[in-house]
C-alpha cells in the first residue's frame, strides 16, 4: 500500500507543478486581438439557476462594423448604457469586453483550467485515499 501513496503523492504533485507551468505560459503568451470601438445595443442582466443556486448572467449585444456581437466576458451591465460608444477587443471573430477575456479564450487557458480542476480534485482526494487505506488496514 504505500507504493500507491507514493504514486498518488508524486502524480498530485506533478499536476501541480504543470497547472502552475501552465499559468506561467498563459500569462506570458503573446495574444491576438484589435481594439476596436463599438456600439452598445442592449444591456441586460439575468438571473439564471444554475443547480440549486442562483447566477447573474450579463447579455449585452453591441454592433461592430455593421454586424451584431454578443460582448464576451461581461462582468456587470451598468458600464454598457444602450447607445453609447465602448472599447472592446476583437479576437477570432469574436468581441470581448476586456483582454482577460481573449486571454482566458485560448486553448492553452483550456487546458489550464483542467489542470486546476484536476489538482483541486488531487489535493483532496490523495489525503482521503491515504487516511481510508490506513483505516482499512489497521
Amino acid at each position: 500500500m504505500k507504493k500507491s501513496y507514493i504514486i498518488m503523492i508524486v502524480i498530485t504533485i506533478v499536476c501541480i507543478m504543470v497547472t502552475i507551468g501552465l499559468r506561467v505560459v498563459m500569462n506570458n503568451m503573446d495574444i491576438n486581438y484589435e481594439e476596436v470601438k463599438a456600439i452598445v445595443i442592449s444591456s441586460e442582466s439575468q438571473l439564471r439557476r444554475v443547480g440549486k443556486s442562483r447566477q447573474m448572467v450579463y447579455n449585452v449585444k453591441v454592433e461592430y462594423e455593421g454586424d451584431t456581437y454578443d460582448l464576451e466576458n461581461v462582468h456587470d451591465t451598468y458600464s454598457y448604457v444602450e447607445g453609447s460608444q465602448i472599447t472592446a477587443y476583437l479576437s477570432n471573430g469574436k468581441l470581448y469586453a476586456n483582454i482577460e477575456g481573449v486571454r482566458t479564450s485560448t486553448p492553452v487557458s483550456t487546458v489550464y483550467f483542467v489542470f486546476v480542476f484536476i489538482s483541486v480534485i488531487l489535493v483532496i482526494g490523495t489525503p482521503v485515499y491515504i487516511i481510508n487505506s490506513r483505516k482499512r488496514n489497521a
